[in-house]
């Protein structure tokens, strides 16, 4: 009895090193991130404080002293302005500078127009090619220029900041989803959406995916019969050893389907694949393919141990190219 248990508590004493190894390859991907967001928040807020301290006065004090066909411009670039945001770069704008150059040429007073084309290109006034002599006409289309372009780069530093702190809190949810309470963790055997699981672990992993294209294939809404924390260290070790045989450039696949009783999840990577020489020894313990320091070979040992006490299984199959490791767990049945 004591040498079984003592056998537990050394199989649960590996299983969270692996499990801490495997957080620590995450938690630079993490980091950035977060930092990324973070950063954009940063410098857009002083941006917006920048415009409120220091421009906004000038831009009311403009506004209100336009006649009322001054007014009728403004509002025609201020709507055409925030309601189709188009960012250009590189080819594009210089393509479109030389488009608007070639319109403002045929228009009179050439050496007025031709200041007013970045400010056009800055409020997105290009895109009403049939209102840009109507604005270029009145002796004030320089203010209406630059109030719209001032409120516009406000209105752009409140849509980074919205799009950065949902990224963020994206980041933080599917933390929070995988990094479950202690309960849950010892909990019993529960019912589980794997699709919701997987998704969340790809987003710990979303760092590491940029140069992967990941192709998902969820063929079935049924859910499985496992527990929860174990099934997603599972995912975690799996999607790890499959961008790292990739090293981390080429196509991750997965695949979840229904196998008679069974729910089926396929993880296939692109990379050179399991030589045929060690395939009988890939779910031994200690065994890794990985340069030293980099793994402990515990793994797959560590993943089958698992899937076997949640009545499923785990092989890894022929595939025409890279590995391809599926999981069998029991399916809950409507």
């Amino acid at each position: 009895v004591n040498t079984l248990k003592e056998l537990t508590e050394a199989q649960d004493r590996l299983l969270a090193s692996e499990k801490l190894a495997v957080l620590g390859q995450l938690a630079a991907g993490m980091a950035h991130e977060l930092n990324t967001p973070l950063g954009a928040i940063v410098s857009s807020n002083l941006s917006l404080y920048d415009f409120l301290k220091n421009k906004l006065q000038s831009v009311i004090s403009t506004i209100i002293n336009f006649n009322e066909e001054d007014t009728k411009r403004y509002q025609i670039v201020l709507k055409e302005s925030l309601d189709n945001q188009v960012y250009l770069e590189g080819k594009s704008e210089r393509s479109l500078r030389k488009e608007l150059h070639s319109k403002f040429s045929q228009l009179e007073k050439m050496e007025l127009y031709g200041d007013h084309i970045q400010l056009v290109i800055e409020t997105g006034l290009f895109r009403r090619l049939d209102q840009i002599e109507y604005i270029l006409e009145s002796e004030r289309s320089m203010d209406i220029l630059r109030s719209v372009a001032s409120i516009n780069s406000a209105y752009r530093c409140n849509q980074i900041i919205s799009v950065a702190s949902e990224k963020a809190t994206h980041v933080i949810r599917a933390l929070k989803n995988y990094l479950v309470s202690e309960k849950e963790t010892t909990s019993n055997e529960s019912v589980i959406d794997l699709e919701t699981e997987i998704e969340t672990i790809l987003s710990l992993y979303h760092y590491n995916l940029s140069k992967i294209t990941v192709v998902k294939s969820y063929g079935s809404e049924l859910k499985c019969k496992g527990n929860r924390d174990k099934l997603n260290q599972v995912w975690i070790n799996l999607i790890n050893n499959a961008l790292h045989a990739m090293s981390f450039n080429g196509t991750l696949e997965i695949k979840i389907n229904t196998d008679q009783n069974w729910i089926k999840v396929s993880i296939i990577d692109s990379g050179v694949g399991v030589p045929e020489n060690i395939k009988d020894k890939i779910f031994d313990p200690f065994f890794t393919t990985k340069p030293n320091g980099e793994g402990m070979g515990l793994g797959l040992d560590i993943c089958k141990k698992m899937i076997i006490q949640m009545g499923g299984k785990i092989e890894l199959e022929p595939s025409s190219q890279g590995a391809c490791f599926s999981v069998w767990l029991p399916k809950v049945n409507p």
